[in-house]
């Protein structure tokens, strides 16, 4: 005997849309169609019975200095309503050590509600953090992610290529925050030069070409190290085309979100915008739904923090 039945509904699969029932044993699917007796059954009749999503960005895991506003518990919570079941947080290396950031991310999902995974960021691409990723393979965490925004990217970048290269001997996904940190100081620095500190600026320090640049040199760097990567947020038609393209030299992946989706850059001239998070322009925001609905190069994400 099964050990749930999900009876009448309508099973959404790769194949398509059918009514038929569902089997469970365990925590895993173990049949579609007509299957037999259960102890536990669930009427779907009218329902649509989808796979669980995968959210593969979120910030649910403190570190030292910060605490997220949503954690495990009521960010999963939030994610479970709307039919994710399973996220992947990021998580931060911790003095030097890629792993001591993981033990903090178990340590605070203790208390989620839905399957997680981590992708551990990278501050520090010493030896030491590199000889780690076998054994973090090993103890099932094949994520890590790179900040090439970041002025230290820049500075090590010789180190970062080694991460990438330890990555793909291991198996290793990386996540890669891609935006050209030059572009983006030189873009602030002018904007604080001449008083336009406010948050309605915001857009102006993140141009298109900062990512279209940086989406460019990361497809490069995989290319080059044979590397498997992951852009995330992507928000730019620029930035998706390199990605296109880039997809037949290297394995690249790649993310949006739904802001940008759904909002463009006159959501900061509202008085109440606080926090910035980058929508582009109205032609900008229809470029990212072209991927998703051909199912390449980009799938949502949330980015919820």
């Amino acid at each position: 005997m099964i050990d749930l039945a999900i009876r009448g509904g309508t099973v959404v699969t790769s194949e398509g849309e059918r009514r038929v029932d569902v089997a469970i044993d365990g925590e895993h699917i173990s049949a579609i169609g007509d299957i037999g007796k259960a102890s536990r059954e669930i009427d779907a009749r009218g329902k649509l019975v989808i796979p669980g999503c995968v959210d593969l960005h979120t910030h649910l895991a403190s570190t030292p200095t910060f605490k997220p506003l949503d954690d495990f518990e009521h960010g999963t919570r939030a994610a479970i309503a709307g039919g994710v079941t399973t996220v992947v947080s990021m998580v931060y290396q911790e003095d030097g050590s890629l792993r001591d950031g993981i033990e903090r991310g178990m340590r605070d999902a203790g208390r989620s509600l839905a399957d997680f995974a981590f992708h551990v960021v990278v501050t520090d691409p010493s030896e030491g953090a590199r000889a780690e990723i076998p054994g973090l393979v090993r103890d099932g965490h094949a994520g890590l992610k790179v900040f090439m925004v970041s002025p230290r990217f820049v500075e090590r970048r010789d180190d970062y290529v080694l991460v990438l290269r330890a990555a793909s001997q291991a198996g290793v996904l990386v996540a890669i925050h891609a935006e050209d940190h030059a572009i983006v100081a030189a873009r602030t620095a002018e904007l604080h030069a001449s008083g336009r500190t406010g948050v309605e600026h915001f857009p102006e320090s993140r141009p298109v070409d900062a990512e279209a640049k940086a989406v460019a040199e990361a497809v490069e760097l995989a290319a080059a190290t044979e590397a498997a990567i992951y852009l995330v947020h992507l928000s730019s038609r620029a930035a998706l085309d390199v990605v296109r393209e880039g997809k037949r030299r290297a394995s690249v992946f790649g993310e949006t979100r739904p802001l940008y989706l759904y909002l463009t850059r006159a959501q900061f001239d509202r008085p109440t915008t606080s926090t910035p998070s980058g929508p582009r322009s109205p032609m900008e925001r229809s470029t990212p739904w072209a991927p998703i609905t051909s199912r390449t190069p980009a799938q949502p994400s949330s980015h919820q923090v």
